[in-house]
């Protein structure tokens, strides 16, 4: 089967939007908040009106928005991509009875959000056990997660998967592979899903696709789950599940163990050029960690950092994002507002990596808030050649970097 490309050729587009911020500068381009979807909380307060908001912990739009939430960049939606979340922090009740599964993106054509999928509704919680656990944080009765942590639904909806913790699992399939529609699939390697009884982990994986907006099965119910997954151009999807990696080939269904290694878990990412898996562990001594796909051993590799940045102890970068045009992974780190590549060697199993800041006339504007949970929310947008950051969707909105010319 032929390769694709990271960047398909015709997403690239040969204008510029006008919001786009000046080379070298961070901007906030999402719309302001009196536009009704200029801001993920208007727009869920739309379209469920007296939905509590709450901006701490689990609780109603911004736990659903801001805790354990991973995010992911389609760039097959529209000219410019768009920005997808699904999954949320526990529960992100949004009224009685009601649980939010629903897929949100932020289109970069319109700068605005939009609600491609319903939630469901699991069981009938009453107003005042509803109002009980926003007042105390009493555990909330959510009904029992179905077979494969999946939530009864309505038949439209396909194989919904239940409410999760999403980490660094968003991946974006490109069209065609698993049967994706024209603007690609979002799969979900695995759940953390919350019920009456406590935590329960599925090892289902799931894919929504973008036409259809319907969710389905992908490969079998797996032994192992995982917190971070990518994918490779040829549609094979990886995740790290403990300290082991393991692959679902297209066309497959079964989940196959790769190698296991004495590893922490961090971003997972994938190097086109020589078909590596890439992971980085990000605290006060970051760790490179490469494996080689063409080689059936699945060999570890360590190479070393060089021009390693002062980061403080134990905070995690905030995604694992190829740039090609800067030959190397691009990473933000939000307590400092500070953006690195990671550039890649000519040997880039053997030679050191080189850190590299970009540098920026500004910084953004972000919410200090709980600067640790907020996984992936540093993406790559290849059609405008800009990264977007979003920390706090329902107050700091959308942020862009595009960098400069020479770095």
């Amino acid at each position: 089967m032929a390769r694709i490309t990271s960047t398909p050729t015709s997403l690239t587009v040969s204008y510029s939007p006008s919001w786009l911020p000046s080379k070298g500068s961070w901007g906030q381009v999402s719309q302001p908040a009196s536009v009704p979807k200029g801001r993920l909380d208007r727009i869920v307060a739309g379209d469920f009106p007296g939905t509590p908001f709450r901006d701490t912990r689990n609780m109603g739009i911004g736990g659903f928005s801001n805790n354990y939430l991973g995010a992911i960049w389609n760039p097959f939606w529209g000219n410019f991509g768009a920005w997808v979340i699904w999954g949320g922090g526990h529960t992100a009740g949004l009224k009685p009875g009601m649980l939010d599964t629903s897929v949100y993106i932020w289109e970069a054509d319109t700068r605005l959000w939009a609600r491609l999928s319903d939630p469901v509704y699991p069981g009938e919680i009453s107003t005042t056990t509803f109002n009980t656990y926003y007042d105390s944080n009493a555990a909330i009765p959510e009904e029992p997660l179905k077979t494969y942590g999946e939530l009864t639904a309505n038949a439209n909806d396909g194989f919904t998967p239940a409410a999760a913790h999403t980490y660094w699992k968003p991946v974006i399939m490109p069209p065609g592979r698993f049967g994706s529609g024209a603007k690609g699939g979002l799969v979900i390697t695995t759940l953390a899903g919350f019920h009456q009884g406590g935590n329960t982990l599925s090892n289902q994986a799931h894919m929504f696709d973008f036409v259809t907006r319907k969710w389905t099965r992908i490969g079998n119910l797996d032994s192992d789950g995982g917190a971070a997954a990518c994918i490779d151009s040829d549609g094979n999807l990886y995740k790290r599940s403990g300290k082991a990696f393991r692959r679902l080939v297209e066309g497959g269904s079964t989940w196959t163990a790769m190698k296991s290694y004495s590893l922490n878990i961090g971003p997972l990412g994938w190097e086109p050029s020589n078909n590596l898996l890439v992971s980085l562990i990000t605290n006060s001594s970051p760790l490179l960690h490469i494996v080689d796909l063409n080689d059936p051993a699945f060999t570890l590799y360590t190479p070393g950092l060089i021009g390693t940045p002062a980061l403080p102890a134990n905070v995690q970068s905030w995604g694992l994002t190829w740039c090609g045009p800067l030959n190397g992974f691009a990473t933000f780190f939000p307590l400092t507002s500070q953006v690195f590549v990671l550039r890649r060697p000519t040997l880039p199993k053997s030679q050191p990596w080189e850190w590299l800041q970009l540098s920026a006339r500004n910084s953004p504007t972000l919410t200090n808030d709980g600067l640790n949970w907020y996984y992936n929310r540093f993406q790559y947008a290849p059609a405008l050649n800009a990264f977007f950051v979003s920390y706090d969707l329902t107050r700091d909105g959308m942020w862009c970097f595009r960098p400069s010319d020479n770095i």
